[in-house]
């Protein structure tokens, strides 16, 4: 992080919130709740109100997290969530490189997809995929 690009984002925080804001904001420049300290992602929350004093710094996903519907939805939650994402992906390109395989041995679109409990169509998708891989 460049001294300007930090100075132009403490100005910025004081035109928006005031004084006490981009002080608070000076001394804790990353997510207080993540590892995020890019500057572009990182704001100010009010955590009582703007009427009160008490604040955090958060990136833009903590920020919205935290004003959403779902409070106790976490980092971790996130990290949980990444984590069985890569899960469904690894598992959907093991199948996929079995479709193949069942392809290249001469079975029809249709005889893959009543293997695998699919459609020909997203049979016809896999073998598209890992061809063009």
């Amino acid at each position: 992080m460049t001294k300007d690009a930090f100075m132009r984002k403490i100005v910025d925080l004081r035109h928006k919130y005031g004084h006490e804001e981009a002080e608070y904001f000076k001394n804790h420049p990353s997510c207080e709740t993540c590892p995020e300290n890019r500057l572009a992602a990182l704001t100010i929350h009010h955590v009582e109100g703007r009427s009160k004093k008490i604040f955090q710094t958060l990136c833009f996903n903590c920020h919205m997290i935290v004003h959403s519907l779902y409070p106790e939805y976490t980092y971790q939650n996130y990290l949980d969530f990444l984590d069985d994402k890569n899960a469904i992906r690894s598992d959907r390109l093991k199948r996929d490189r079995l479709i193949v395989e069942s392809f290249r041995k001469g079975k029809s679109l249709r005889q893959i997809g009543r293997d695998f409990d699919l459609s020909h169509n997203t049979v016809r998708d896999a073998i598209k995929r890992l061809e063009n891989v």
